[in-house]
């Protein structure tokens, strides 16, 4: 294992260099046996689930993770949440897509390295239906979104003015909606989708 890591930390102090991008990531986040220090010292960006108090939350954010409220112990093992910590943003907790076992075992068998023929016979690449959406996973913007189409507005005004939220909010809620096939825009023109 540790000549693994040797290798990884040398691997990664001559490709950077040239641009490469790398995800470190551990499941035991120790000064001892996490990830290196010359590796932590130039990283961008840091991303945390529920660790354990102290050492762990130290390895992670800093010296100071507890007093400048760096602290992923106190998100108490909630699936999908985590704290980041990129540029300036605050210790906020974020909530990250959180897919439990039964549902990744229930997708079909396939080859991850390789794109599955296309079924027409054409060479280009395929287009994949949306995948059911969990209502959970939804924003509180996106709900209201969602209910004012469903209660009859159907432009970006109409749903401001129903649902109570600023146009730029409504515009990026559609957005993401139309991108999870919850939604259709045509024109200015809002409907429910086909995975409604």
């Amino acid at each position: 294992m540790v000549r693994i890591l040797d290798l990884l930390e040398e691997l990664w102090s001559e490709a950077r260099a040239v641009g490469f991008q790398f995800v470190w990531a551990t499941q035991n986040p120790t000064k001892t046996a996490g990830v290196p220090a010359l590796v932590k010292d130039n990283m961008s960006a840091f991303l945390s689930l529920t660790t354990g108090a102290g050492e762990h939350e130290r390895s992670v954010f800093g010296e100071t993770a507890q007093q400048t409220g760096w602290t992923p112990s106190g998100l108490d093992g909630v699936p999908g949440r985590a704290l980041l910590r990129y540029r300036k943003r605050p210790p906020n907790p974020l909530r990250l897509w959180f897919v439990p076992g039964d549902v990744i075992a229930a997708l079909p068998p396939a080859d991850p390295w390789r794109s599955p023929a296309p079924e027409n016979g054409s060479e280009g690449p395929q287009e994949a239906a949306p995948a059911p959406v969990d209502p959970d996973t939804l924003t509180d913007n996106q709900r209201a979104v969602l209910a004012a189409i469903q209660g009859g507005a159907g432009t970006n005004a109409e749903i401001a003015k129903a649902a109570d939220i600023n146009p730029g909010s409504v515009t990026r809620a559609v957005k993401s909606l139309e991108k999870l096939g919850l939604v259709a825009k045509t024109g200015t023109a809002i409907t429910l989708g086909g995975a409604a």
